[in-house]
Order: structure tokens, then C-alpha cells, then sequence
């Protein structure tokens, strides 16, 4: 994968996308049941969108891709930040007639407008209609591993997505809905669909070791 392909998305349906992802956002499910080790179990889903930065190095076929987007979802609330980093190597690549795939993984972040941090780590497939050019779709599956705050114990695993889009033209932020405002150039729309515990965590008790005193006048035996 040598080039860099990508969708024209126009100014006005990227607008109208943002709102259908805000609108979805808000809807989904709180949860809160009981979870393991004393927390409670969420249903974990956020979307949103930013720039990208993709670097390949034509000579040995690794690729690298940077992102930081504005995200809404329920469990973190409007306007956190996403961070994340990938690798792939496109010489592995995955195709036919109709797409070309490569195996891809990274980490990230999220951090709430408070201050509270997840951290995961992901792998999937990095795909794009036509082999030939850079993947425009990511289809993978994310592990919460910690994080600060609220989140330090907090653990979950579930699906991430993310579409790489084109776009030209510049679609205004709505800050009521949290959705960020999409400039020109390489953007991706990012989800995630789960599930996370919350809460703090019950201590694990350590057992501790007795020991049954000899019978008098007992000793070792030699």
C-alpha cells in the first residue's frame, strides 16, 4: 500500500452525520448493574471525530497513525478527548478483487472533561475498498486496561471502529450536542460499542497462614 486513498465528504452531510452521532450518543443506555470486585457494570459506548496523521515508510512497508478527536458517549459525558496510536505493516496485506486488509494495533486514551482517564489497547483488520492505497476503515475490537480517577480500576472490552474520510469544506461545531467541529483534510469518525465497570474496587483480601503448635515434648525427628 503505497498511496493514500480517501472519500470527498461535503461540508453539509458531514454536519448532518454529526448530529446523527451526537443524537445516537445521548440515547444509548446507562447500565450500572452489579459487576466483579464490588464495581458496577456499564454499557460503554461513545462517538466522535478529529484529524489524522498517517506516516508509511515506502522502504520497509510500516505504516503509523496518530489521532486525537472530541468524543461524547455515555460513562465519560460530552467533549473528552481521544488519543490513540496504530501500526500496521503493509507488506502483510490481506487482498482481493475487491479490498485490500492489513492486521493492525495500537493504544489510546480517553480523558473526560474532568480529568478522569481510560486507557485501552486494540488490534483488528485496516481495510480499504481497493488494494493500492493506505486502509480507510478500521474494524477492531479495544481491551480497557485502567486508567485515573474513577476509571483506575476500571476494566472492559468491546468493538472499535473508525471510518477515515476526506473532507472538504469545514462543518460548524455544535458545543450543546459536544460535537466537535470538522475541518479539511484526512478526519476519522471513531465508536466504540461494550462494555466498562466503574466504581472502586473491594480490596482483595490476603489469607493468612496459621500454624498448629507441636504437642509438649515433641521436637524433630532425626
Amino acid at each position: 500500500m503505497a498511496r493514500v486513498k480517501h472519500r470527498e465528504v461535503s461540508s453539509v452531510v458531514m454536519a448532518a452525520l454529526a448530529v446523527v452521532l451526537m443524537a445516537t450518543s445521548a440515547a444509548a443506555g446507562l447500565g450500572g448493574a452489579p459487576g466483579g470486585n464490588g464495581q458496577k457494570l456499564f454499557e460503554f459506548g461513545l462517538l466522535g471525530s478529529g484529524p489524522v496523521t498517517v506516516n508509511c515508510n515506502p522502504q520497509y512497508g510500516v505504516c503509523s497513525a496518530s489521532l486525537t478527536a472530541q468524543v461524547s458517549g455515555n460513562v465519560i459525558g460530552k467533549q473528552a478527548t481521544f488519543s490513540e496510536a496504530m501500526t500496521w505493516d503493509s507488506t502483510s496485506d490481506i487482498n482481493s478483487n475487491t479490498q485490500g486488509c492489513s492486521i493492525a494495533a495500537g493504544s489510546g486514551s480517553i480523558v473526560t472533561k474532568r480529568g478522569d482517564q481510560i486507557d485501552f489497547t486494540f488490534n483488528g483488520l485496516l481495510c480499504e475498498p481497493s488494494p493500492g492505497g493506505c486502509p480507510s476503515n478500521l474494524n477492531a475490537t479495544y481491551i480497557v486496561s485502567g486508567g485515573t480517577g474513577r476509571f483506575a480500576t476500571s476494566v472492559g472490552s468491546g468493538n472499535f471502529t473508525q471510518n477515515n474520510l476526506f473532507i472538504s469544506g469545514n462543518a460548524p461545531a455544535d458545543s450543546n450536542a459536544g460535537s466537535p467541529a470538522v475541518g479539511n483534510g484526512l478526519t476519522a469518525i471513531v465508536r466504540f460499542d461494550g462494555l466498562l465497570t466503574k466504581g472502586r474496587a473491594v480490596p482483595t483480601s490476603t489469607p493468612t497462614s496459621t500454624s498448629t503448635p507441636l504437642p509438649a515434648g515433641s521436637g524433630s525427628i532425626n
